[in-house]
């Protein structure tokens, strides 16, 4: 699994951050827990896509699982804050 990094968001902004897997054998089944409230997986392709609401920190780990039945998972933070200008 490739770690996207941290991420921060506005609240309602559209997420869109697709996960990668290395190895294994394709093709790959993704899930997510977690994910900041309107964000969702999508479970063939691994994209995270959605109108996020909601605002705070949260601890999301995503998992692939691949066509062997082996998985790997990667954990990062994600970050959707409320306010339209978070450096003024």
């Amino acid at each position: 699994m490739v770690n996207p990094g941290n991420q921060v968001s506005l609240q309602y902004d559209s997420a869109y951050l697709p996960m990668t897997a290395t190895g294994g054998a394709a093709p790959y089944t993704w899930s997510a827990v977690n994910l900041p409230t309107g964000a969702s997986i999508n479970s063939s392709t691994g994209l995270i896509s959605g109108l996020l609401r909601g605002s705070g920190i949260r601890t999301v780990t995503v998992t692939a699982k691949d066509a062997t039945g082996a998985t790997g998972s990667t954990t990062f933070t994600w970050r959707v804050i409320r306010d339209a200008c978070p450096r003024c």
